[in-house]
């Protein structure tokens, strides 16, 4: 027997496939994970708190860049900006802090830690383009919580059916995931407080090189 699809509800006249958000959530996710790289080589001298608002700052900008893309250029989202808006900068809002506090412990393995969270386990258990029913126990297990999942489903709730779909698991998830970026920036902050005298005895030469090691260890040199 021939496999039917009938869909539910019409996709935007952009996105004939129902994906276009799957591509809008790696265009969001790379721009997050990459402000991270270039916050940690640009703010070293800066205090976690200042480079958190950098951070705020930076996945406003990535957020707003993400959906004047796919909406006013490849139209697939054609209704509810400011909600997938609004969405879309807690999404990336919870990946750079996230990233920020970890940079403090990780350092130069930071951006590989990052591709692990949000690339490879994101993309794969974000339902984009499997749903977690057709994937493996793991992934379909990660995808009821993880943040890439949070933002498709949710942004599918959105566009679709009128927010009546889970969106408010899926925004219980993506908060979750922010609340996890502000507890590893106060770990941050007490580490690097706490390392600050250390630093302060230390000749300015040894300063100087050890600020130009962070910075090469935040670009991964």
């Amino acid at each position: 027997m021939p496999l039917t699809v009938t869909d539910v509800a019409p996709p935007a006249n952009g996105d004939p496939t129902a994906q276009g958000i799957f591509f809008l959530l790696v265009a969001l996710s790379v721009g997050s994970y990459g402000s991270v790289a270039a916050i940690g080589a640009a703010g070293t001298g800066l205090r976690i708190g200042g480079r958190a608002l950098v951070g705020a700052a930076t996945s406003l900008a990535v957020s707003i860049i993400g959906i004047t893309v796919a909406g006013r250029l490849f139209h697939v989202v054609d209704h509810d900006y400011a909600a997938i808006w609004a969405l879309s900068w807690l999404y990336c809002v919870g990946i750079v802090l996230v990233g920020i506090g970890v940079h403090t412990f990780l350092k130069r393995w930071t951006t590989l830690v990052l591709m692990i969270l949000f690339v490879m386990l994101n993309f794969t258990t974000s339902g984009g383009i499997y749903r977690p029913e057709l994937q493996s126990g793991f992934f379909g297990a990660l995808h009821s919580f993880w943040n890439g999942a949070g933002f498709v489903e949710g942004a599918r709730s959105l566009l679709y059916f009128d927010g009546g779909a889970g969106l408010d698991g899926r925004l219980v998830s993506l908060f979750l995931w922010l609340a996890a970026g502000a507890a590893l920036l106060v770990a941050a902050g007490r580490h690097e407080k706490r390392r600050s005298p250390i630093v302060a005895q230390a000749d300015p030469a040894s300063v100087r090189q050890k600020a130009e090691e962070e910075m090469a260890e935040a670009v991964g040199v």
